[in-house]
């Protein structure tokens, strides 16, 4: 679509920061600049050159492209259980983004910011694209929390065969049966140990990982 896209700051750490982008489209250099989810582009202007559905590819190109380059600032990202096994377990993260360390909550697939609110240092479409970032890097968390899991047939090559599985969660064992999609838990039932949104994280694992097995 198109080649040599580079990206510098302008007026870095400042209010009015914001990001100058050239890119090279059969053989033609363009440049813009990038602030607050918008393009503004220079002189010539791309929709001079290319066709509308060519020139709207290339615009949703550099959106992406841009959030990349705002999610690669975050780094060290930790993550630690708060009231571990209680109904009100939580799990506190911290990351660092431009050398500034910030804090929060996760719980029920929902971001909660300690004091101070990354929204005062980041421009709103970074924030997203950052917030965007933590939701996967928790899901990634959550299912390699994930061990041990063992599967085994009942009624093997009847007509009400399923599935007896097993995995721990946490350092919790939970057992369940899969039949026909669906998952059936044995009591303990993990809702009771797992906040919402990990037990959807969990659940899809498992129908992810018994297709698999099903399948060989």
């Amino acid at each position: 679509m198109f080649d040599n896209f580079e990206v510098k700051p302008l007026f870095e750490d400042q209010f009015h920061e914001r990001h100058q982008f050239t890119l090279n489209i059969e053989g033609n250099e363009f440049q813009g600049l990038f602030h607050e989810g918008e393009i503004h582009w220079f002189h010539p202007h791309p929709q001079k050159h290319l066709e509308d559905e060519h020139f709207k590819a290339v615009e949703s190109k550099v959106h992406e492209l841009m959030e990349e380059q705002q999610v690669q600032k975050v780094e060290n990202f930790e993550v630690k259980p708060l009231f571990e096994g209680q109904i009100h377990a939580r799990h506190q993260f911290s990351l660092n983004i431009q050398e500034d360390e910030y804090q929060g909550l996760y719980h029920d697939g929902e971001i909660h910011w300690l004091h101070p609110h990354p929204k005062q240092q980041l421009k709103e479409e970074h924030l997203k694209a950052v917030e965007s970032k933590i939701h996967e890097l928790m899901d990634e968390h959550q299912i390699q929390l994930f061990d041990n899991f063992e599967v085994k047939p009942l009624f093997e090559d009847q007509f009400h065969e399923r599935h007896q599985f097993t995995l721990n969660v946490q350092g919790n064992e939970f057992q369940g049966l899969f039949h026909e999609g669906e998952i059936h838990w044995f009591h303990p039932h993990p809702k009771r140990q797992l906040e919402e949104g990990h037990l959807e994280d969990v659940e899809s694992r498992v129908h992810d990982l018994l297709s698999d097995h099903l399948e060989h």
